[in-house]
């Protein structure tokens, strides 16, 4: 028996109540696999290149007293 049939059974025994339940699990299983629409864009990269002169763990420091502040 192939892995679809058996969840055909299982989806047979299941309360119709219930159903709302494993379509949504289904919903949500099914958008985790989704692709996403478009490649990722690195048109940021580099835009600190010209301003400041500091590595990427300063620029975390930075940050971080910035948030802190």
């Amino acid at each position: 028996m192939t892995k679809l049939e058996l969840v055909k059974e299982k989806l047979k025994k299941i309360p119709k109540k219930e159903l709302d339940k494993v379509d949504d699990l289904l919903n949500e299983i099914m958008l985790r696999n989704k692709k996403p629409h478009h490649k990722l864009r690195f048109d940021w990269e580099g835009a600190l290149k010209d301003d400041e002169k500091m590595t990427s763990v300063e620029l975390q420091h930075k940050i971080l007293n910035d948030w802190i502040k």
